[in-house]
């Protein structure tokens, strides 16, 4: 019984990582095309995000996106190693939830691309 809910928690755990690394890599692709089309069209394009429009000229988003978020999913799937099947669920929710976020930032980001090819 005991290694029955261990084995689909495990299968839980790693979609949950491959949620994580997919979560990960759209993160950097969102700072890479944001980066990008402010530096090479700051004229027809800001920064949404209110936070980091302060700091975006600077070296602190690479900082925060590659090194502070790569922390937090590395924690969010360390803490899921002790989490129940319920609390997996919720974590795989959410990573849904934020992938599916993500995906609609680099999809603006991939529209705002093409954009910026057609004026320059």
């Amino acid at each position: 019984m005991k290694c029955a809910v261990i084995d689909i928690r495990g299968k839980s755990r790693k979609k949950l990582g491959n949620f994580l690394i997919t979560l990960y890599i759209l993160n950097l692709t969102d700072l890479f095309f944001t980066k990008f089309l402010l530096w090479k069209a700051p004229d027809l394009f800001r920064e949404a995000n209110s936070f980091m429009k302060l700091i975006i000229n600077g070296i602190e988003p690479y900082f925060l996106k590659i090194g502070v978020f790569a922390l937090v999913l590395i924690y969010w799937y360390w803490r899921s190693e002790k989490s129940n099947l319920t609390q997996m669920k919720r974590s795989i929710f959410v990573g849904k939830v934020l992938i599916g976020a993500y995906a609609i930032i680099n999809i603006m980001h991939l529209i705002n691309m093409i954009i910026y090819l057609k004026v320059s």
